[in-house]
Order: structure tokens, then sequence, then C-alpha cells
């Protein structure tokens, strides 16, 4: 906008940004008072960058006028500034959980393949013993059967539990390795 339009500009603006420099300010009390009465009822926002200040700060107690220089923004950093570093213990503790929470689920899923090949090579034998049994029985009917195979996996998941609980407290600890280790050379698991 050239010199000349800059009243005519300020009375049709609802927000102005200034950044001129110079040595005085630019629009003073007395230009400003031009401005209003050629402008519309309603708000206008200044934001006067401009070293030293473009607009007289007494523009900014005038009804509907919201004046704002670089060091309004500069304490309103400020103020943001502390903020976040009021938050920032709260939010350095949301980070460690959540990552304390990926880290036992990784350590759990680490777990997993020892456990899910524990329970499928212990199922080969127990469905040999169960086969074996049923064969030497007198003929059963399908309920009969049904609840010795139950009986079968309850003794089963019975026998496994005590190393798989302790396989995923460990786990969930951090500590699992060792243990991890232990179980396949136990149960002579490969991977």
């Amino acid at each position: 906008v050239g010199w000349d339009q800059l009243i005519e500009a300020l009375a049709t603006a609802d927000l102005v940004v200034s950044a001129i420099g110079g040595e005085q300010t630019l629009i003073d009390a007395e230009r400003f008072a031009r401005v209003e009465r050629a402008r519309q009822p309603g708000a206008l926002f200044i934001l006067d960058l401009g070293m030293p200040r473009n607009f007289d700060p007494a523009i900014g107690a005038r009804p509907d006028v919201f004046l704002y220089s670089i060091d309004d923004l500069k304490a309103a950093c400020e103020r943001n500034r502390r903020q976040r570093d009021r938050e920032l213990p709260a939010a350095r503790r949301i980070v460690e959980e959540e990552v304390e929470r990926f880290a036992a689920q990784w350590r759990h899923r680490a777990a997993h393949p020892l456990i899910a090949r524990l329970r499928a090579d212990w199922q080969k034998p127990k469905e040999e013993e169960l086969q074996r049994l049923l064969r030497k029985l007198p003929p059963l009917d399908a309920k009969a059967e049904e609840e010795i195979r139950r009986s079968f996996d309850r003794l089963i998941n019975k026998l496994l539990h005590p190393p798989l609980e302790s396989l995923r407290d460990e786990a969930h600890r951090g500590n699992y390795q060792t243990l991890l280790d232990a179980l396949a050379r136990l149960f002579r698991l490969k991977d």
C-alpha cells in the first residue's frame, strides 16, 4: 500500500501487520483518529513488528482495537514456554510409561515363539498316549472320549503352567533370556 493510501487501507482492514523500520512512529494517535472516523464499527487487530514501533501504544487502549507488539509476542512465547516447561515432567512420565509398556509387550512377544513351540511339542506325545489309552479301553461314547481328551489337555496345561508362567513373569520384568535358554535346553527346543 502506498503512503498516500495508508489511511484508507487502515480504515477498511480487520487485520494489520506492520513491520516497517524507521526513526519515528508511523501512525500516531492523531493519524489514527482519522482512521477511526473512516472505519465502520468493528474490531481491528494490529500486529506491530516494527522497531521502533510503527503504531503509538496508546492506540491499543481504544475500543475495538487490539494492538500487539514484538514485546507482546515475546511475552506470549515466554508464557507458553513456561507452561510447556511445567508440563514437561508429566509428558516425560507418559513417554516413559509408554516405552516401558511397549518394552514389556515386546519382551512378552519375544517369549511367545518358545511358548508356542513348547505347547506344540507336547501335543504329539499327549496325542500318542491318548490314542494308546483309547485303544486299550472298551469302546466309549463320544462324551466319555471327549472327557478323557479334556483331562489330558488339563494335565498338559498343569504341567506346562509353572515354567510358562515363570517365563511370562521374567519376560515382563526383562530378565527372560536366561530362563528362555534354560527352557529351550530343558525341553530340547530348537529354533
